[in-house]
C-alpha cells in the first residue's frame, strides 16, 4: 500500500513541477511580447516626429526595461554594449514581479 501512496506522490509532484514551468514560460513569453510591443508603440511615435531618431540610443533607452536574461543577451549581442541595470534607473520604486 505505501509503494502505491509514493507512486501517487510522485505523479502529484511531477505534474506540481510541470505546471509550474508552464507558467513560468508564459510569463517570460508575455513579458518579453510586451516588451516588443511598448518598443514598437515608441518608435511609431518617434517615427511620426520631424527628429532624426538614433536608434543607438532608443535602444539603450529600451534597455531598462528588460526583465529577463535573454532579453540583455540578445541587447548585448547586437549592441555589443551592456543592457542599463536596473540599479542605474531613476526608478528605485518599481517591483518587477515573476
Amino acid at each position: 500500500m505505501d509503494g502505491e501512496y509514493d507512486l501517487i506522490a510522485n505523479q502529484v509532484i511531477n505534474n506540481a513541477q510541470h505546471g509550474i514551468e508552464s507558467i513560468q514560460f508564459q510569463d517570460r513569453v508575455t513579458q518579453i511580447m510586451a516588451h516588443m510591443s511598448a518598443s514598437m508603440t515608441q518608435l511609431s511615435f518617434k517615427c511620426d516626429s520631424k527628429y532624426p531618431i538614433d536608434i543607438d540610443e532608443f535602444l539603450y533607452i529600451n534597455s531598462a526595461t528588460y526583465t529577463t536574461e535573454d532579453e540583455r543577451l540578445a541587447y548585448q549581442q547586437l549592441t555589443g554594449k551592456s543592457a542599463i541595470a536596473a540599479e542605474q534607473l531613476e526608478d528605485h520604486d518599481e517591483v518587477t514581479l515573476f
